[in-house]
């Protein structure tokens, strides 16, 4: 490749990564609340499986 080139693809990139940085914040936040929830139930499941079984909170 030439230099030519290589300057044409270095002036789109920092508009890229913010474009691509901006896309992946707003995917994450979108998850959000299901992220939160999944800890929950998971966290819930937890502590009813490990308050009743003896067997498995000795493991």
């Amino acid at each position: 490749m030439t230099i030519r080139l290589y300057v044409l693809y270095l002036q789109g990139l920092i508009p890229r990564a913010k474009l691509l940085l901006t896309l992946g914040g707003t995917f994450f936040l979108a998850f959000w609340p299901l992220i939160l929830v999944t800890i929950a139930a998971f966290l819930a499941l937890y502590l009813v499986i490990d308050s009743c079984d003896p067997w498995f909170a000795s493991l």
